[in-house]
């Protein structure tokens, strides 16, 4: 395990274009320091009967070097898979020499990302600190004499990978508490889940030093290894992003169904309170009351109903569709006559068009086109709702005086929780109903802005023959 898991442990993935703080540059200075100032007399001190070969030593720097950038991904926290490489330097060089051979691996992994602008200069700091785990392997190793692998030596290579576990623990706590100035928080579950990757690859790494001893660069046999844990590793990532994404969307969901169901039900209360606290109000208000009920239940059953065929969609059920012969003329005064009691200006231009649809479905998606309308343009309208037939098919158009929408967005506003769909409070699901809606009755939506200034929204709608 290698110290920058303990470091995504603390920050979660670490933002590596970002540089660090002034705290963590001078804890990071002195743990590598104090590191150095521990591999350094151990390399210059130590000895071993393994000879030491250069060539073999740069091909284990340029193999560390590739697997101290590749990580794999465990939940929002990562290890790199080093220990393929590790063992084998342990083993095949001398043990003495293996922290400085892994800070100069780590080091040409990640100085072409600082030179590419990928990652920030003061990360390279943390390299000395985070080589730390090598220090009591290489130290069990160098005492115990050990000279090329053996089987027999079991004993001291299980010794070798405990002290490297808890001496890595115990440095990375160290340099927590020291930046976050209180005792630091470790996972128990992730912390055992990155211990057991280790673990699970040092035999694959002890085989790999084996097999290094009649073939001396058999140990780069372990990198295509390294490449299928670095796919596997993609895909993980992209999975976790996706739960992300969709944890993210459903508490959008919640939250953007609580502020717009709270708006009706709060209009709803005060214009009951006012009825209650006045029973004699005279016969133009209590109408104008009815009307102001009339609409917010409207929308509230909108609302209600989008929130249900979302939750059929998601649980793999089909829209309930009853498709029949509807006037689409009447559809557009009953949304406009909701719209008007609102203060909106509507305005129908229309033929009289017979469609083929349910017509609930089409109540409420021109609810939803206008509802956009007047959410993203002005508050008072206009509104020009439009429909006409076209061969065989009725098209509805429902325009806006807003600023429009980009035309590369025209597609992706229908996506569901599309950002650019999210210009103020709301669901995100609107859109994405409406097109799923019309397209199980054999229509469709499409967007476009108007030459004029506005945007327009086009539903298409079979006809009866």
């Amino acid at each position: 395990m290698s110290a920058a898991s303990e470091k995504s442990e603390r920050q979660g993935r670490p933002r590596h274009d970002r540089g660090l703080s002034a705290r963590e540059i001078v804890v990071e200075s002195i743990a590598g320091a104090l590191f150095l100032a521990a591999a350094i007399p151990l390399a210059v001190l130590g000895s071993s009967e393994t000879p030491w070969r250069w060539e073999v030593g740069v091909a284990l720097v340029l193999a560390y070097a590739i697997t101290a950038t590749t990580r794999f991904d465990i939940g929002p926290n990562y290890t790199p898979p080093t220990q393929l490489v590790f063992v084998p330097m342990l083993l095949i060089v001398a043990p003495h020499y293996a922290p400085l051979i892994a800070l100069a691996g780590a080091l040409v992994g990640w100085v072409p990302r600082v030179v590419r602008g990928r990652r920030h200069p003061s990360w390279l700091l943390v390299e000395p600190a985070n080589c730390w785990f090598a220090i009591g392997p290489a130290l069990v190793l160098t005492v115990a004499g050990a000279a090329g692998p053996d089987w027999g030596d079991w004993p001291i290579y299980a010794l070798a990978l405990a002290a490297q576990l808890i001496g890595d623990l115990g440095a990375g706590a160290a340099r927590e508490r020291a930046i976050l100035g209180a005792a630091p928080h470790v996972e128990p579950r992730v912390l055992a889940y990155i211990w057991s990757i280790d673990v699970a690859l040092s035999p694959i790494g002890l085989l790999a030093a084996f097999a290094s001893q009649d073939r001396r660069f058999a140990f780069l046999g372990v990198l295509p290894l390294v490449w299928l844990l670095a796919i596997l590793s993609r895909e993980r990532a992209r999975r976790f992003e996706a739960e992300r994404a969709g944890t993210r969307a459903r508490e959008a969901l919640l939250a953007g169904a609580s502020h717009e169901l709270q708006t009706p039900l709060a209009v709803l209360s005060g214009v009951v309170d006012t009825l209650a606290a006045s029973p004699r109000l005279s016969e133009d208000r209590r109408a104008a009351s009815y009307a102001i009920m009339q609409r917010q239940t409207a929308l509230l059953r909108h609302l209600v109903g989008q929130f249900v065929d979302y939750a059929r969609l998601k649980a793999g059920q089909e829209l309930l569709v009853s498709v029949r012969p509807t006037g689409v003329v009447a559809t557009l005064e009953s949304v406009g006559e909701l719209w008007r009691q609102a203060g909106v200006t509507v305005t129908i231009d229309a033929e009289p068009v017979t469609a083929l649809a349910d017509p609930n479905r089409l109540h409420g998606i021109v609810m939803t086109l206008v509802s956009n309308a007047v959410k993203y343009g002005p508050a008072d309208g206009p509104v020009v709702l439009a429909c006409r037939r076209e061969g065989n098919r009725a098209v509805v158009e429902v325009t806006d005086a807003g600023p429009g929408i980009a035309e590369e967005r025209m597609t992706a506003v229908f996506d569901e929780f599309d950002a650019a769909a999210e210009r103020t409070e709301g669901s995100g699901i609107g859109l994405f109903l409406a097109r799923t809606g019309l397209r199980v009755q054999g229509g469709d939506v499409r967007l476009s802005n108007a030459p004029e200034g506005g945007l327009v929204a086009t539903v298409y709608l079979p006809v009866r023959p």
